[in-house]
């Protein structure tokens, strides 16, 4: 009787110490995981910061060739789906497109500024180009805005810093897309304020 109590015993524990061995197998996978998932989040955040760095360093570049290179490389990063280190435009989160935007209207500024003719080198391809990125801008604001207000904060300092070099011309954003007017109009009545505007363009 006794050896058969201590064969069940036997049972019992090692029936335990397998369920154990089982739960810790389990949370060292998924510790392993959620570890993963961290890390992923925190390479593309720093590879976004990366990104908008190396657009910096184009906008405020002195050397001729390299700014013009640089608007044709933001250019298509935006609006053709080239990929730089492996990173496609509409792969970024929405506040740094915003950013990428900003510094590209500051560059195509620069550009307009110090080589006026430069972009008929190109036809169509970079015609209207400042009223699309101006456009877009506003739509993925208005996103950003409708979703989270901090965010929204954020968008909205990203516009102040920019508005010298966005277009506000309400004419000629028109122009360019009757559905993509529509939205900016909704940005500038819940967001800015109509007295950005002229009152030609309303």
């Amino acid at each position: 009787m006794d050896t058969v109590n201590n064969k069940n015993y036997l049972y019992i524990i090692i029936s335990l110490l397998l369920s154990l061995s089982l739960v810790m197998l389990l949370v060292v996978f998924f510790n392993s995981i959620f570890n993963n998932s961290n890390n992923g989040s925190v390479d593309d955040s720093k590879n976004e910061e990366r990104l908008v760095e190396h657009f910096e360093n184009i906008r405020e570049t002195k050397d001729e060739n390299d700014l013009k290179s640089g608007y044709q490389e933001i250019v298509d990063f935006i609006f053709n789906e080239s990929k730089i280190n492996g990173i496609s435009f509409k792969e970024l989160q929405e506040e740094t497109k915003t950013k990428i935007i900003s510094i590209g209207l500051k560059i195509d500024s620069k550009i307009n500024e110090l080589f006026p003719n430069y972009k008929e080198n190109f036809g169509e391809k970079y015609r209207d180009i400042k009223e699309k990125m101006s456009l877009m801008f506003y739509d993925i604001t208005s996103n950003i805005c409708r979703d989270n207000q901090k965010l929204c904060d954020k968008s909205l300092e990203i516009y102040n810093d920019v508005k010298e070099e966005i277009v506000v011309d309400f004419n000629k954003l028109k122009e360019i897309s009757d559905h993509e007017f529509n939205k900016v109009k909704d940005f500038f009545k819940e967001y800015i304020g109509w007295g950005e505007i002229d009152d030609s363009s309303k």
